[in-house]
C-alpha cells in the first residue's frame, strides 16, 4: 500500500514480520536506514502530517501436510509470503496493530518447529500448549462479530498438527478442532494520500491495464510492466502533475493530463520534477519512463525513446526511483 513501518532494534521481530508481509520483497520493499530514533522518527512523520494509523492487511494462509492438514498462517499483507503458502478463499481482511475503542485483542502464537499457529483471545501467548512451545507473533484488535471463526487442535497422534485454524465460518468445530471464538475484520475509515499505480498488460493479450493498488500487480491474470510510487488523486500536493486513466477506442487504459478523461475514478499525481540526488546512476537510482499516446499502447522504458511517443495529446513522466522515495523523508 506504499505506506512505511518503522522498525528498530528494540524488537527485532518487527523486521521479520515486514518480511513476511511482501509477497515479491525485490519489488514490494524498501529499508531506509535513519539515524533518528522511534519516537524521533514518529514525530517528524507526524509533523509533516505523513503519519496514519490504518488498519492492518491480513492474509489467511493455508499449506498442505501429508496428516491432518492443511495447516493455517496469518500474513501480514494483501497477499501470503510465498513458500507453499496460499492464501485461503475470503481469506483477506484488516484490522488495527494498536487498541481501539470498541475493539477487542487477538493474537497469533507461533511454534518456530514446526511453523504453525495458535490464535488465542487477548494479548499474550501461553509458553506451553498442547505439549509444544509457542512464542509471541502479533496482536491485532477487531470486533467481536461472526465472520471468521478459530478452532484449535491438540494432536495425540502427530506433533506437528496441533494448531489453530482460521476459517470464514460461523463454527471452526470438527475434524478435531474445537470451536473458540469468532471474530469480523474491520473497515477503513479513512483514506490513504500514498497509492502504488501498477502498469501491466493482460497475459496473453495486447490490452494494457491501470490501476491503484500493489496487490492488482499479484493478479493471476496480469503481466506488470512496472509499479509506480505516487500520491492519490485528490491528495496531490501543490505543484504535482495529475493524471487520469480510462480506456482507450481498443479498450486498453491510457493514461491522460487531469482533465482531459471524460469521467474516472482512478487517478494519481507524481512530482512535477523528481529531485536529483547523489549517485545518480547507480543502483536505486534508476527512474522508468512511462510515455502514453492518443490510439497507442502505453509504453515503458525504452518504448518511451521511439518517436512514437510523441505528438499531440502525449504524456511522458519518469516515475519515481527507490532513492527519491528514500529522499522524500520528512528531514
Amino acid at each position: 500500500r506504499n505506506l512505511a513501518k518503522i522498525l528498530s532494534d528494540g524488537d527485532p521481530r518487527l523486521l521479520v514480520v515486514f518480511y513476511r508481509s511482501l509477497h515479491n520483497p525485490e519489488k514490494d520493499g524498501l529499508i531506509i536506514a535513519d539515524a533518528r530514533g522511534r519516537d524521533a522518527l514518529q514525530a517528524d512523520f507526524t509533523k509533516a502530517g505523513a503519519f496514519v494509523t490504518p488498519a492492518t492487511e491480513y492474509s489467511v494462509c493455508t499449506s498442505p501436510l501429508k496428516k491432518e492438514g492443511p495447516k493455517y498462517s496469518l500474513h501480514q499483507g494483501p497477499a501470503c509470503s510465498g513458500g507453499g503458502w496460499e492464501r485461503l478463499d475470503q481469506g483477506y481482511f484488516r484490522a488495527y496493530a494498536k487498541p481501539r475503542q470498541g475493539l477487542h485483542a487477538f493474537s497469533w502464537c507461533d511454534n518456530e518447529k514446526f511453523w504453525v499457529q495458535r490464535f488465542v483471545k487477548g494479548e499474550k501467548c501461553d509458553g506451553k500448549w498442547g505439549g509444544q512451545k509457542w512464542v509471541f507473533g502479533g496482536t491485532f484488535y477487531a470486533s467481536k462479530s461472526k465472520g471468521y471463526c478459530v478452532g484449535s487442535r491438540a494432536s495425540a497422534t502427530e506433533e506437528g498438527s496441533t494448531f489453530s485454524r482460521l476459517l470464514f465460518k460461523d463454527d471452526c468445530g470438527g475434524e478435531g478442532f474445537e470451536h473458540a471464538f469468532n471474530f469480523a475484520g474491520v473497515a477503513e475509515t479513512h483514506t490513504v494520500a500514498a497509492v502504488t499505480v501498477c502498469i501491466g498488460h493482460e497475459k496473453g493479450g495486447p490490452k494494457m491495464r491501470i490501476s491503484l493498488g500493489g496487490e492488482s500487480c499479484e493478479s493471476e491474470e496480469l503481466q506488470p510492466l512496472v509499479r509506480i510510487p505516487a500520491r492519490a488523486g485528490a491528495s496531490g500536493a501543490s505543484g504535482d502533475r495529475r493524471f487520469c486513466v480510462e480506456p482507450d477506442s481498443d479498450g486498453s487504459d491510457t493514461i491522460k493530463e487531469e482533465g482531459q478523461c471524460g469521467g474516472t475514478e482512478v487517478s494519481f499525481a507524481l512530482p512535477n520534477a523528481a529531485p536529483a540526488s547523489a549517485g545518480a546512476g547507480g543502483p536505486g537510482h534508476q527512474r522508468t519512463r512511462v510515455c502514453a499516446k492518443p490510439g497507442a499502447r502505453v509504453g515503458v522504458g525504452d518504448t518511451c525513446a521511439s518517436s512514437a511517443a510523441g505528438g499531440a495529446g502525449a504524456v511522458t513522466f519518469e516515475a519515481p526511483s527507490a532513492a527519491d522515495v528514500a529522499a522524500s523523508m520528512p528531514p
